[in-house]
């Protein structure tokens, strides 16, 4: 503790007199620490205490009933869930058995798959049953249901068991125990193979940002979900030292009310959910020149990836192939084509009237994406110029690792793609008040060119996303 004196002020000598004064007021200061520990707090619940397959029959697969797995925690690093099989005493194996006897059992699947069809193997779903997957043994080990990066969000689960019965099987209750686990996070070191969705970018800080890239090997492709329909994208960390998607955008746009909010979509937190109920989706008619949202669903169709010359082809038919084909390349996925006011998630034209080159801070991309401002450290220009990207026969933009594709635009008075294999158009985020914006185009006739140039917000372009 500080010891704090009055302060004296000391007058001249004048005619030998010595006059000496006190100071018009005394001041001190000090300080203590202040602290207080708000101690973490974690629950997990289940909406039902049985798994039951009912009715299983010879030759046949069947579900169970879903049960809710519910998490809450106030970590502020989110928690880990985790499951397996057995008790160690009754149950000492990934079976299903008939007790006491072990000779006739329901042994557990080994590799992930879409439809359980071995005789007599089980396995568990999560959320959509569109995937099966095994549990170990608890005394080995456990899996990880979910690992999540934060508190708030969606912390429920809906977890199902299925199972295939063979002919010769016999009947009989066949049972076991699944076991739950949680552990909350109280820190995290954050790893691109641990991330699932698109959408967990939005609940990083800059720290946790660098974290992931740092895990990130550059120009290596990972996989990431939209949790918006669940759809997969290919991404990467590129040359100019942002994360981009390597994949147009292939959400389809919905008026569901309240569908898009700052935790799914990139619209501002403070935006209220967004309806985009004036939305045209476009089919075989032409697109309306009303500055309303508009996109295009070519359906599941990659390009070729062989440049086309104005002589010949440029169509969907002749320039595409399905994306099912084993051949072709993910990457080269035409997605869906949006004008801009729809790629700019609005309802209907933005006030442009004093928008002239003005950055829109909101899109249809994933909630923690963006497209690519049109000037600014996440431009096109940066990565055009940091991977010496070049167009044309000779070019390199349509290969690894950014695979642009020439997918052509949807026109607005024509009901059909133009252009598919001859030219690549992709939005930026820039407005002006004559109702146009930016995008960035390259074409096979331009040797080495990749410019940009001002179009008509009607018209409908690819999207790709850049990690903000």
């Amino acid at each position: 503790m500080s010891t704090n004196k009055p302060l004296l002020a000391i007058g001249l000598f004048l005619g030998g007199v010595l006059s000496v004064s006190a100071a018009k007021g005394i001041a001190f200061q000090d300080s203590v620490d202040m602290e207080f520990t708000f101690n973490p707090t974690l629950s997990l619940s289940l909406s039902s205490d049985n798994l039951t397959i009912d009715n299983l029959t010879p030759g046949n697969f069947k579900n169970s009933n879903y049960i809710d797995i519910e998490v809450v925690t106030n970590s502020v690093a989110g928690y880990v869930l985790s499951a397996a099989v057995g008790d160690e005493e009754t149950y000492t194996n990934t079976d299903l058995i008939i007790s006491p006897s072990i000779q006739n059992v329901f042994s557990s699947i080994t590799n992930n798959t879409s439809s359980i069809t071995e005789d007599n193997t089980w396995g568990y779903t999560i959320d959509d049953g569109n995937t099966y997957s095994a549990l170990p043994y608890k005394g080995n080990n456990w899996t990880v249901l979910r690992n999540t990066y934060t508190h708030t969000g969606d912390n429920t689960m809906s977890f199902a068991i299925g199972a295939k019965a063979g002919n010769t099987q016999p009947a009989g209750d066949y049972k076991n125990i699944i076991n739950f686990s949680v552990v909350a996070n109280m820190s995290r070191t954050l790893d691109i193979n641990d991330i699932t969705y698109m959408q967990d970018f939005h609940l990083f800080n800059d720290d946790e940002m660098n974290q992931v890239k740092e895990s990130m090997t550059e120009n290596q492709q990972y996989t990431l979900k939209d949790s918006r329909d669940e759809k997969e994208y290919f991404i990467a960390k590129l040359a100019d030292g942002n994360i981009w998607m390597t994949q147009n955008l292939d959400h389809n746009i919905t008026t569901e009310e309240n569908f898009y909010t700052s935790e799914n979509t990139d619209i501002p937190k403070s935006a209220s959910p967004l309806t985009m109920d004036t939305i045209t989706y476009a089919t075989d008619d032409a697109w309306s020149w009303v500055y309303i949202p508009q996109f295009y669903d070519p359906g599941d169709f990659c390009w070729d990836g062989i440049l086309k010359d104005n002589s010949i082809g440029g169509t969907l038919n002749d320039s595409t192939i399905s994306c099912e084909t084993p051949s072709i390349n993910r990457h080269y996925s035409m997605g869906n084509y949006y004008n801009w006011i729809a790629a700019a998630a609005m309802n209907d034209s933005p006030s442009i009237d004093n928008m002239q080159g003005e950055d829109v801070n909101q899109s249809i991309c994933p909630a923690g994406w963006r497209p690519p401002t049109y000037s600014g450290d996440k431009s096109y220009q940066n990565l055009v110029t940091s991977l010496s990207l070049t167009a044309g026969g000779q070019g390199n933009i349509q290969n690894f690792p950014v695979y642009f594709v020439y997918g052509g635009s949807r026109a607005i008075a024509i009901p059909t793609l133009r252009g598919v294999g001859r030219i690549g158009v992709y939005w930026t985020d820039i407005a002006f008040k004559d109702s146009s914006s930016k995008m960035i185009a390259f074409s096979n006739q331009d040797e080495g060119y990749i410019y940009d140039r001002s179009v008509d917000m009607a018209s409908g372009y690819s999207v790709r996303c850049v990690a903000r």
